[in-house]
C-alpha cells in the first residue's frame, strides 16, 4: 500500500540516483570476460551476504549491500589500488556520504558482524 504523502519530487530524485549508480561499469580498467555494472555488483553482494549470514541477514544488511557502491555514478568506479597509492579512503567516504546526505539516501546502520560479512561479500563477488 502506498502512503498518500509521498514527495514525489524527493522519489524522483532518490529513484534518479539509485538508476545512475547501478549503471556504472565496472572494473573499467581491466579485461574481463563479460562487463559487469554496479547493479549487477550489488546483487551478487546481497547474495553473499545471505550466504555467509549465520542467521537471516537483516534488511540493513541487505540494503547496505544494494546500495553500497551507489554513489559511484557521481564519482566512478575508482579502482582499488589507485585509492591505496593515493591513500584517499577517507576523504572518498566523506565525498560519498555527501552525495547521499544530498539524495537522502538512509544510513543502514550495522553491526560489527554485518560489517565483516559486507565487506567479506564485497571481496568475493569481485
Amino acid at each position: 500500500m502506498m502512503p498518500n504523502n509521498i514527495d514525489m519530487a524527493k522519489l524522483r530524485k532518490q529513484l534518479d540516483y539509485i538508476q545512475r549508480g547501478g549503471r556504472v561499469q565496472r572494473m573499467h580498467m581491466q579485461p574481463t570476460i563479460h562487463a559487469q555494472n554496479v547493479a549487477a555488483h550489488s546483487f551478487g553482494v546481497a547474495w553473499w551476504c545471505w550466504l555467509l549470514s549465520d542467521e537471516k541477514p537483516s534488511a540493513n544488511l541487505l540494503m547496505a549491500a544494494l546500495g553500497h557502491d551507489l554513489a559511484e555514478g557521481h564519482t566512478g568506479d575508482i579502482p582499488a589500488p589507485t585509492k591505496h597509492k593515493l591513500n584517499i579512503h577517507a576523504v572518498l567516504e566523506g565525498w560519498e556520504q555527501d552525495i547521499e546526505d544530498k539524495h537522502d539516501i538512509p544510513v543502514f546502520e550495522l553491526t560489527e558482524d554485518e560489517v565483516t560479512v559486507l565487506k567479506l561479500s564485497d571481496n568475493f563477488e569481485l
